[in-house]
């Protein structure tokens, strides 16, 4: 439910729905009108013209509203979880179209995203919706507070254990290389592995523990020890996708653990659609 107070004269209740909630279609919009789910100073039965001042009250999905594409996992007075799909931005980049983070604002004014996740990777995320919670959530990330899993698939049986590495960037190329020796201008990175099993076409389904969060860590240093995630053409065994059609990212963010400073753990979980 959206409760907002019209700003310039409207001719009817319609052209209100539609200049208030640009994102929400026509056919939306009717379906609303139909079922009466939308009420003007209280009343669902006005007919004409609405002025500044008019209170607009309508029961329908903030993602019909809103835009939106993410899932709401949990809210509280301080912070969001959210499971943003695959092929959304978490900010705005070299991928047009809308945001995570824009939609995030369009639901609530103040919310601001602590950490991102790439454009075709999907999974949990947690935002900040006041000052407080925003700075108590990045030194948690920092501090590694905010534990990471996620769940890929990829080629080749893995050897599990906890691997390090360096990993440096190429804006040039918008690409990442991964070596065992420090090289200038490289990033420490540490990626835990654990097999959960194996998937159809010799493909493998792994846990992935993500101690540090670099660009592109978890595609760059899979495919350096070996075990390229599956759809991933960037970083990954091409042929072998195209072979086995796969032509989506399998990688999805699906567990945050949160400390709290009094001690408390939460947990939340996303199953990966793979």
């Amino acid at each position: 439910m959206r409760k907002v107070a019209v700003s310039t004269a409207m001719t009817d209740v319609f052209t209100a729905l539609h200049t208030t909630f640009p994102y929400l279609s026509a056919s939306r919009a009717q379906q609303i009108l139909a079922k009466k789910d939308v009420r003007v100073n209280d009343s669902k039965n006005h007919q004409g013209p609405l002025y500044p001042g008019d209170v607009l009250t309508v029961y329908a999905p903030d993602a019909w509203l809103l835009g939106l594409r993410f899932t709401i996992i949990d809210e509280t007075d301080d912070w969001l979880v959210v499971e943003k799909p695959a092929g959304l931005s978490s900010v705005a980049d070299a991928h047009a179209g809308d945001t995570l983070s824009a939609q995030l604002t369009r639901y609530h004014p103040n919310a601001r995203l602590c950490h991102r996740l790439d454009h075709h990777t999907g999974g949990l995320l947690i935002a900040a919706k006041n000052d407080e919670s925003e700075t108590m959530l990045l030194s948690a990330i920092r501090s590694g507070q905010l534990e990471k899993h996620y769940r890929c698939l990829v080629w080749n049986k893995p050897q599990d254990g906890i691997y390090d590495a360096w990993l440096s960037k190429d804006a040039r190329s918008a690409l990442v290389c991964v070596t065992v020796q420090q090289a200038p201008d490289s990033k420490s990175i540490r990626t835990g592995i654990h097999t959960l099993g194996q998937k159809k076409n010799g493909q493998y389904e792994l846990d992935i523990h993500l101690y540090t969060g670099r660009t592109h860590q978890i595609r760059a240093h899979l495919a350096f020890l070996g075990y390229p995630l599956v759809g991933d053409d960037r970083y990954g065994d091409r042929t072998a996708n195209r072979a086995a059609h796969e032509r989506r990212l399998r990688l999805w963010a699906s567990d945050l653990a949160l400390t709290l400073p009094d001690g408390t753990i939460k947990k939340w979980h996303s199953e990966p659609p793979f």
